[in-house]
């Protein structure tokens, strides 16, 4: 255990001692004892060192007192302890420095001698070093056992709160609970500010639920990997005791991290490929693929799959060597996860083509969850590579032998996106089912006739005439034959706009106050965007 100034002060040697000034300082740690008699004893001070002197070698200038008073801060010394014979008085500002810097200046009467008060604190400081080698060696044990069994980071999380009696959180550095805790879940989002603020391990009150937590980070290789949280904790409780534990917790943890990134990695991989297995063919049966995918922990059928896509990420790996591409590939990963794995812990993230798919249970498909885990995916992509991706969201899927039929699909839902130059950063696969229908029969005789019949005679001849007749209708059907908005839109007076549709039913000998026709050509122009026939 830790002796402090406190502590000094209450043992019998120190009776007749005085606390003069720099109370604030009263529990700084006190490792070992400094005597001086030299002018300048920086050089050979140590951090939680207490000084003792008679003053001698200042008593001629108050600025040398002060100057001790600051070197012995910043040395990080626990305090002074100083007779006043040569001294007679401290003065003022050297009272206010010590209070400032939190230095505790300790009045010796002159008839003690050093070895009264030096001896008994360097044998407290033994004592105190052999207890807490000992905590030290049970809190090892302890801990390496928890490896042994191979109880993983919730094993580490009870033991904490076992032994310091106090609820412990354990979270990633994404902010998410590698024990799932629904009691303190509550907390996280009040806990992410001060996550980011923390530039070091300490207390911190969360006032919007009157909560004292400690945080200690769990650093590898200079960065952040996890944080442990101790709740209802202050300050004042702290003990050596927990000290050790938190530290013993944070190699263990550490440790287990790494163990669980080098897993994740792997499973990653194995899951790519076993996509690509499905993808090939490479099964006799749906029997026999589900037992693959229960052997990979899979999710319970049935899926949502959703492709999220960007055509700058080929760019991207054009310019990067396959290392590059691995730890790009893997930092996307736990973009993703770290979004979605709280609507579904079994979700499944694999990459096909520079392609991601995020396979989760259609059971656990919360429509407004969802839309937001992809948002935030979106900008969290964003911000790591400045590439915007966009999500197509599949429809439900029952077996496993469907999975390429529907990546399929997500692909042809994809190309009716850049093919619509839609804007949105998400869409519904099943919003473009009659787009795919008449993508995958883009060369169907009868589609390309069903257009020349209905718009073919404004759009063959390609003066400017028939150009802007062409706009006209299209821009009118999409308004829902509004005049007004349609006008607005084409930078054309009402008139104008008016004199141009009758022009247009006289050439397609149409009736545009007619649903039937109306249908039959927007039907057409539907067709003519995806299959760019004209």
């Amino acid at each position: 255990m830790l002796i402090t100034i406190k502590d000094i002060l209450l043992m019998k040697e120190f009776s007749r001692c005085k606390l003069i000034s720099g109370e604030s300082g009263i529990n700084n740690i006190v490792k070992s004892i400094n005597s001086m008699e030299i002018p300048d004893i920086t050089d050979w001070l140590s951090e939680g060192e207490l000084l003792i002197t008679t003053g001698y070698s200042i008593k001629d200038s108050p600025k040398k007192m002060e100057d001790l008073i600051v070197n012995l801060s910043k040395m990080k010394c626990a305090g002074l302890a100083i007779k006043t014979r040569f001294i007679k008085k401290i003065n003022n500002n050297v009272l206010t420095l010590s209070n400032t810097l939190k230095i505790p200046i300790i009045h010796i009467p002159d008839d003690i001698s050093f070895s009264d008060l030096s001896t008994p604190i360097m044998k407290k400081i033994v004592e105190m070093d052999n207890l807490q080698n000992k905590i030290s060696i049970d809190m090892y044990n302890r801990f390496i056992n928890i490896g042994i069994e191979n109880l993983g980071i919730e094993g580490i999380s009870t033991l904490i709160s076992n032994i310091i009696n106090s609820d412990v959180l354990i979270l990633d550095k994404d902010f998410r609970t590698y024990v799932d805790n629904d009691k303190n879940k509550k907390i996280i989002p009040y806990l992410k500010s001060s996550l980011n603020l923390l530039n070091e391990d300490g207390f911190t009150y969360l006032a919007e639920i009157d909560l004292d937590v400690l945080i200690k980070r769990v650093i590898v290789k200079k960065k952040i990997i996890a944080y442990i949280i101790v709740l209802n904790l202050v300050s004042k409780d702290y003990t050596n005791t927990i000290d050790i534990v938190l530290e013993q917790a944070t190699k263990l943890l550490s440790l287990e991290i790494l163990k669980l990134e080098s897993v994740s990695k792997n499973i990653f991989d194995l899951d790519n490929i076993f996509l690509t297995e499905i993808l090939e063919n490479n099964f006799n049966s749906n029997e026999q693929i589900e037992v693959k995918a229960e052997s990979l922990n899979w999710p319970n059928l049935p899926y949502t799959i959703i492709l999220l896509h960007s055509k700058k990420f080929n760019n991207l790996f054009a310019n990067k060597d396959n290392s590059e591409i691995v730890v790009f590939k893997k930092d996307i990963y736990s973009i993703i996860n770290a979004e979605f794995y709280k609507n579904d812990p079994k979700i499944k993230i694999t990459s096909l083509n520079n392609d991601f798919y995020i396979i989760i249970n259609s059971n656990n498909f919360d429509k407004k969850l969802i839309e937001q885990s992809i948002n935030n995916t979106i900008n969290e992509v964003n911000n790591y590579c400045n590439i915007k991706p966009l999500c197509i969201i599949g429809d439900s899927i029952d077996k496993l032998d469907k999975i390429p039929n529907k990546i399929h699909d997500l692909e042809l839902a994809l190309s009716i996106y850049f093919l619509k130059k839609d804007k949105a950063v998400f869409i519904y696969e099943k919003d473009t089912i009659i787009e795919q229908f008449f993508l995958k029969n883009k060369d169907n005789y009868y589609l390309k006739q069903f257009i020349e019949n209905t718009i073919g005679n404004i759009i063959d001849n390609k003066s400017k005439d028939s150009l802007d007749l062409f706009k006209t209708l299209y821009e009118y059907l999409k308004t829902g034959c509004n005049t007004l908005r349609a006008s607005k839109n084409l930078y054309i007076h009402r008139n104008t706009l008016t004199y141009r549709l009758k022009k247009i039913e006289k050439i397609l000998e149409c009736d545009l106050n007619s649903f039937e026709d109306r249908y039959k050509i927007t039907i057409a122009f539907k067709i003519n965007e995806i299959i760019k026939y004209y």
